[in-house]
């Protein structure tokens, strides 16, 4: 059953002020939701939401401002005086839009102004993180086709959903998003032996599975060394990564094509194509890949 989240009267009108103006410069520019979902990343049902005021659908008041910032940034207004008009809690309850008031915003401290920047950047950071790890666990449970798969293809093995332990996100009001890009399996080098065609050898040393990424784009991963995570985070552009175990190591990543992966002294290759989720497990004796 969805949950009805909690505004104050002041938050509750000052949405349907906001909602109602931004709907109203959409129609005006002929926009239609659907490509303002492309351009924003975020789900339509939520641009409908923000215009309709359904408490049903939006999540906590703090990642509504955020919404609203990149929705009002979407229609190239100013987004930041869209997201400030909206208070977060009792203490902003009297505040009033810039757009309404244009000497009202001329007269807003420095440090304050500078304080509600600070705040925008974190919550659209927290909020990309939230979205992206409702994108993973929407992978994580793939459709099962009711026929058994054919003899020699990889198997798809889906990661269990896991907690990020480094980011504090409030999880009350769950944003629940849909990846529209399905990555099939890649198939198998040429020049492997016969008769293990679908199957790619990832032994080190004869012992060990080494690891080595590097990262082309920003992209959340966790690493799974013989079942233990050793490491779950987002890696800048630039940054790499080598990790060692015994028998296998998994790499779950929420933008596979900003990663180059390669396993002990094999040539380095994208994990997947640019925005699509991807697991994929190296072992001593194969690797198996899902996203």
């Amino acid at each position: 059953m969805t949950t009805r989240i909690q505004l104050t009267p002041s938050q509750e009108q000052k949405l349907r002020e906001l909602g109602s103006y931004l709907r109203e410069i959409r129609l005006q520019r002929s926009l239609a939701i659907e490509s303002l979902s492309l351009r924003t990343r975020i789900p339509a049902r939520l641009l409908r939401a923000i215009e309709d005021v359904d408490l049903r659908t939006l999540p906590e008041p703090i990642y509504v401002r955020a919404l609203i910032k990149q929705y009002a940034d979407a229609l190239d207004l100013n987004g930041d005086d869209f997201a400030g008009a909206f208070p977060d809690d009792a203490g902003l309850q009297g505040l009033t839009p810039s757009w309404q008031h244009p000497h009202l915003a001329r007269k807003r401290p420095f440090r304050l102004y500078l304080l509600y920047i600070l705040a925008l950047i974190s919550v659209v950071s927290g909020l990309r993180i939230y979205m992206q790890r409702s994108a993973l666990e929407a992978a994580d449970n793939p459709v099962v086709p009711a026929e058994s798969a054919p003899t020699g293809v990889a198997a798809i093995a889906p990661s269990e959903p896991t907690t990020s332990q480094g980011v504090g996100i409030s999880t009350t009001g769950q944003i629940n998003t849909t990846t529209s890009r399905v990555t099939a399996t890649r198939p198998a080098t040429e020049n492997q032996p016969a008769g293990n065609s679908n199957n790619i050898t990832a032994e080190a040393n004869g012992k060990n599975v080494v690891v080595s990424v590097e990262l082309q784009d920003e992209c959340w991963l966790q690493v799974k060394a013989d079942g233990q995570i050793v490491f779950e985070g987002i890696l800048s552009k630039g940054e790499e990564r080598t990790w060692q175990a015994d028998e296998q190591i998994t790499v779950v990543a929420g933008n596979a094509g900003g990663v180059v992966i390669a396993l002990n002294d094999q040539e380095a290759k994208p994990l997947g194509d640019p925005g699509s989720v991807e697991t994929v497990t190296y072992g001593s004796g194969s690797t198996s890949s899902s996203s």
